[in-house]
Formats: C-alpha cells, sequence, structure tokens
C-alpha cells in the first residue's frame, strides 16, 4: 500500500475519533458523576449557605474560562472536599445542633443534587457532617482548620459580629462606613463582614439623644446640624447639651465610633454612622381630677405622643385594667375607672400611684380615692320571671353578646364637644349604682350595675351623650337594650325596653330618642335601666351629669387655644 492510499485510509478515521473521543468522555464524565455525585471530579457547582444567611457559589465553569462570576474560592471547595475525605462515621451529633453553626452545601454533578450539612464550632476538633444519605461523620481537625481560616467561616466566631446601633424608636442603624477586625481561628485577626448603607434614615428621640451600641465604643463623637445645616454640636457624645432636645427639632447626626485595638480585645476597628435625629419634646401626662370615688372614673391626658401605642402604664395598687388612648386637639386621651371589683381587691385603698411612662420618660400622678356608702334595693319579679332571666346562662349569654359591643373601639371622642351627660329619664331614681340587690323569695345578692328609674308605660328613652349605636337587641337578662359608644371606650346601655327606635351605626344626639320603656329582662314592673360603662367596667354616672365628662382644665384650655 502507498503512502498516498494509507493517508487517504487513515483521514477518515481519525475525522471519526476527533468527532467520537469528545463526545465518549462526555458519557464516561455523566456516568462517572451518576454514580459518584459528590466527588471532586464530578461536582460541577457547589452553593454554600452559611449560618448567618449569606450564600456563596463556585461552578467548573469558572475554572475552565466560563463566563460566571464565582464569589466562592476553589481553594474552599477543595478544602469542603478534603473534608468531607476526612469523615468517619458516628452515630449521631454528641451534642444539641443549637450549639454548632450550621452550613449548608449543595454539590451539583449535572442534573444530581446532594446537600451536606457541616457542624461546626471555633473548636476544630469538634466538627461533623451529615451527608444526603443521612449519616454522619466525625471530621479531621487537619481539615476542619483549612475551612475556620476562611472568610467563609466568619460567623462561626461571635467576635466578628459587626456592631448594631439603635437609636431612639430604630434598633438597627446601618453604618455608611465600617472597618472591623475579629479575633478568629487560630487567635488570629481577620477582617470581618460588614454591612453599609447609603441610606439616612430617621430616628424619634425624646428628651435627648440616646445612642445605643450592643458593643460598647471607647470613643464615641457626635456632630449635630440643624435645618439650615448650621453645626449646633460637635463633640464627644458626653458633652452633649441636654437643652438641644427641649423643642421639637430635626437635627442632621453624624457619629464616629471607635473601639481599639488592645491587649485581651477579641476585635476592634471604627465605624461612621449619619442618621436624621427627629426630636420630640418629652411625654406630659396630666390626670383630670386627683380624687374620685370608687366607681368613678378619672382621664389621662398626654402631649408630645407619637405612638400611644408606646405608652407604657403601671398603677399600684392594681386595678386590671389597660388604658386605650384616642386622639384629640394633638393630645391622647384614655378614660381609666376605678371599679367596685379594686375596692374589694384592695382593700378599699385610699391612693393609687399610676406611672406613665414613654420614650424613656416615665411620671408618676397620684389619684386619692374613697368609697361611698353602700345601699340595698329589692326587686320582685315573679318565680317564673326569675327563673328564666337570672341564672348561669342568662348570665353568659349576657357577657357573650355584650362582649362585641364593648370592646367596640369607636375612634371619635363625641362627648369632648358635648359633654354634660343626661339622664334618659326625667323620673325618679329607683335603685341607684352599686346597690345590693336582693331578688326577693330567694337567696340571691348581686351588685348593681346601673340605675334603675320609676318610669311609667310608654315613657321615651334618650340617649344620656352623643355618639354611634354599637347594639341593638335583646338578652335574657336585660330585655331589649341598646348600647351607644361615645367614643373613648365609653359606653351607654338602656335595658328593659318594650321597643328600640335606632339600628347599629346610627349616630345620635345627646337627647335623641332611641326607645320606650318596658317589661322585657330582669325586671318586676315596668323599667328603665341605664347603666354607663368603660369598655366592659360598669361605672357611676352621677358626676358627670354635675360636671361633664371632663379632661384636665389645663388640656381643655390648650386644645382651646389650638382652635383659636
Amino acid at each position: 500500500m502507498t503512502d498516498e492510499t494509507k493517508k487517504k485510509f487513515l483521514l477518515p478515521i481519525l475525522f471519526c475519533l476527533v468527532l467520537i473521543l469528545p463526545a465518549a468522555a462526555a458519557v464516561a464524565a455523566y456516568s462517572f458523576a451518576q454514580s459518584h455525585p459528590v466527588s471532586k471530579r464530578a461536582v460541577t457547582a457547589v452553593t454554600v449557605l452559611t449560618p448567618d444567611g449569606a450564600e456563596y457559589r463556585w461552578s467548573r465553569s469558572d475554572e475552565t474560562g466560563g463566563s460566571a462570576e464565582s464569589s466562592l474560592s476553589g481553594d474552599t471547595v477543595d478544602c469542603l472536599f478534603d473534608m468531607n475525605g476526612s469523615g468517619s462515621p458516628v452515630d449521631a451529633l454528641p451534642a444539641a445542633e443549637s450549639e454548632y453553626q450550621c452550613f449548608v452545601v449543595t454539590y451539583s454533578s449535572y442534573n444530581i443534587r446532594s446537600e451536606y450539612r457541616y457542624y461546626l464550632t471555633q473548636n476544630p476538633d469538634n466538627a461533623y457532617f451529615l451527608d444526603s444519605s443521612g449519616k454522619y461523620h466525625h471530621i479531621s481537625s487537619d481539615t476542619v482548620r483549612g475551612f475556620l481560616a476562611t472568610e467563609y467561616a466568619r460567623c462561626v466566631f461571635p467576635s466578628a459580629a459587626q456592631p448594631v446601633l439603635a437609636v431612639g424608636d430604630v434598633s438597627s442603624v446601618t453604618p455608611q462606613s465600617m472597618q472591623w477586625k475579629f479575633l478568629g481561628y487560630n487567635d488570629e485577626f481577620y477582617d470581618g463582614a460588614v454591612s453599609v448603607s447609603e441610606e439616612v434614615p430617621t430616628c424619634s428621640v425624646t428628651g435627648g439623644l440616646e445612642l445605643s451600641f450592643d458593643t460598647a465604643p471607647d470613643y464615641l463623637f457626635v456632630e449635630m446640624k440643624d435645618r439650615e445645616g448650621s453645626v449646633v454640636f460637635s463633640d464627644q457624645y458626653e458633652n452633649i447639651d441636654p437643652s438641644l432636645f427641649s423643642d421639637n427639632t430635626v437635627y442632621d447626626v453624624t457619629i464616629n465610633a471607635k473601639w481599639y485595638e488592645a491587649d485581651g480585645r477579641i476585635n476592634y476597628g471604627e465605624g461612621v454612622y449619619r442618621f436624621k435625629a427627629n426630636v420630640l419634646s418629652p411625654a406630659v401626662f396630666y390626670l383630670s381630677t386627683s380624687k374620685i370615688e370608687y366607681g368613678d372614673f378619672v382621664i389621662v391626658s398626654a402631649k408630645n405622643i407619637v405612638d400611644h401605642k408606646q405608652i407604657g402604664f403601671i398603677s399600684k395598687p392594681d386595678i386590671s385594667f389597660t388604658p386605650v388612648f384616642f386622639e384629640y386637639g394633638g393630645y391622647y386621651h384614655a378614660i381609666i375607672p376605678l371599679s367596685l371589683d379594686c375596692m374589694e381587691k384592695n382593700d378599699s385603698a385610699d391612693r393609687y400611684s399610676f406611672t406613665f411612662s414613654y420614650g424613656g420618660i416615665y411620671q408618676e400622678l397620684q389619684l386619692d380615692v374613697s368609697v361611698r356608702k353602700k345601699s340595698n334595693g329589692y326587686l320582685r319579679p315573679d318565680a317564673a320571671k326569675i327563673s328564666e332571666c337570672y341564672n348561669d346562662a342568662s348570665l353568659k349569654e349576657f357577657d357573650t353578646v355584650m362582649a362585641a359591643p364593648f370592646g367596640e373601639r369607636v375612634g371619635e371622642l363625641y362627648w369632648m364637644e358635648d359633654n354634660m351627660l343626661i339622664t334618659p329619664t326625667e323620673r325618679a331614681v329607683k335603685m341607684g349604682f352599686g346597690f345590693d340587690v336582693y331578688l326577693e323569695g330567694t337567696k340571691i345578692v348581686f351588685t348593681h350595675e346601673g340605675v334603675d328609674y320609676k318610669v311609667k308605660a310608654n315613657d321615651t328613652v334618650a340617649a344620656c351623650l352623643p355618639g354611634k349605636v354599637v347594639f341593638v337587641g335583646e338578652t335574657k337578662l336585660s330585655g331589649k337594650t341598646v348600647v351607644i359608644d361615645h367614643g373613648g371606650g365609653l359606653k351607654s346601655l338602656y335595658a328593659n325596653m318594650s321597643s328600640q327606635g335606632v339600628e347599629v351605626g346610627d349616630v345620635v344626639d345627646k337627647g335623641q330618642i332611641i326607645g320606650i320603656v318596658g317589661t322585657t329582662g330582669l325586671c318586676d314592673k315596668t323599667n328603665l335601666h341605664f347603666g354607663l360603662y368603660v369598655f366592659d367596667v360598669p361605672v357611676r354616672y352621677y358626676t358627670y351629669e354635675t360636671h361633664g365628662v371632663f379632661i384636665s382644665e389645663a388640656v381643655r384650655d390648650a386644645i382651646e387655644d389650638g382652635k383659636n
């Protein structure tokens, strides 16, 4: 065979080999990956999810000229494979998972993904992994050391955590620049992962600039500029002039904080923080009166409040009631009842201390409370009516039905504009608030939660104050009933009626007719039962018929001045 003939014969063979060999190699690689999915040769991509939520990726294309960007170094991937190779089987982790930092690593081999979990501590001898088949392995300390020295293992060391600054109502102010070193593996200092932001948050502060770091800095310098850009303070934090926070204003604040390097320190660095301080004048609280009787209520008003839900309240002795605040005239107001139950529970204590708190400001107010002499009253319904209207089921029904209307929170304080309470009828009182009521012919005695009137058939029933109707219905105990919400939690209840002339949602004026008296519910003849409540706490109305539902005079004057 001539050389020319040989060439003609070999060239097609070589051409076929060029086409076939890469495909064969690819098939062989794929076949190997299916049987060895977490081997260094077979893995095509790796994803590491650290315990602090950071995610890092590597793919083989990064090392073969691909365009993918790698955030996980190839040396670290090699370290992971070394850790896998050094593992020796164990039955389980020797301690609870919570005592370790868990790294979740996903190995991709073509279409196969295998998840491994690495449980690490600062001690390289105490390291384990859980493979994709659910088996635990102890990792050789020699291979763990290599991983602990990488940037990806920073979260294993508490010293790596960046200091957190809280200002006013903002729990975490992110620095605009930060340098941080922490003591990590092998007692060496490493660069900490820092989070920075160009955002300038607004922090509401009251009474001063309270800066709180979870790791206290050694040096804290503050610069404050007013709205015109003029520097009003530039000095160390401890020298801030409190008078700068006496009025409502806004400052542009720059903080330079430093943590010095020193023997025994596990971290150090410095950061620059910037935020706007929305200065709010200190909260001030006012009571409508300093003296009441058990069964009455007092109104507290508060100014310089941004979020009323942050107002704290403590009573000594305890009154088992949490004030609910409503806004009116630039102030927040809440009605606080001193119930007859409090009198019994607190042995008729004659003084209560109310402590209100807001934005780090605490104010204690005193309230003197006296006891009104209790009287007795008698009801004489027939036995059938007592059996039907006063029993465990009827009492439970009343509480269940009234839970919604008593709990209603109408936003408008109707009594602010028309606060002089009137009685729902001009007839005389038959039985007053707080009486011990005896059901004749039985051994039943209960406390009267309202007032009964000596009405006559077809007498009308009038609303005691303006408000919104929140209940029209009937219960065994109260008969045909109407409940009106006057705002701020103040409710009025009208019971024993024969008919109701309003509907839920109606807004009524003071004195507006809402129904006709009757004989429904627990009563011994034609009757009108009238009750005043603060949410579900029954209170006496007499004071408010004489003086109106009043707030502090100073607050009332300030609100009126604000209208002019």
